[in-house]
């Protein structure tokens, strides 16, 4: 957890780290470690600079379908569903993002990495690669969806559009 008090020190040695750290790379393998860890801190620093706090998920979690559903009404959330094309025209869960390959940069550019994502697949075994991709790319709270679309569709037809 970063601190509004220790934000504005931190993005100060971030802005020195390069100036300071350039002579080292030739000779100093860990230092150039440093300097990339501290540069990949650094941007989540200046992307989340002036929050009074930054919760950043270190890995996605798993989450039940109740969890998901709750997550879901309270709204702030994004679903995304991994299924095929086919499987998603037929039936996906109501208000859920059909995420592939081609519509990637697409949500990227629509979605805010401070928004949570919950992923959903057919069982709930390829969303946690999807999540921890999404999660890679920057997103700071990724969930995987524990059951997919099969468990929603059970658990909550009413929640379901094609």
């Amino acid at each position: 957890m970063y601190s509004q008090s220790n934000i504005g020190a931190s993005v100060n040695q971030i802005k020195t780290l390069g100036r300071d750290s350039y002579n080292k790379f030739d000779t100093d393998i860990p230092s150039l470690i440093q300097v990339i860890v501290g540069w990949v801190r650094g941007k989540l620093l200046l992307r989340n600079h002036g929050k009074k706090e930054m919760n950043v998920m270190e890995q996605f979690e798993c989450i039940s379908l109740q969890q998901a559903s709750e997550m879901m009404a309270q709204g702030g959330v994004r679903l995304v569903d991994i299924r095929d094309a086919q499987s998603f025209a037929i039936a996906h869960a109501v208000g859920a993002f059909h995420l592939t390959n081609s519509s990637l940069n697409t949500f990227l550019q629509q979605t805010e990495f401070e928004t949570p994502l919950l992923v959903m697949c057919y069982h709930g075994v390829s969303s946690k690669s999807a999540a921890e991709y999404l999660l890679t790319q920057g997103f700071d709270s990724v969930y995987s969806v524990d059951g997919g679309f099969e468990g929603w569709r059970q658990a909550f037809p009413e929640q379901i559009e094609s």
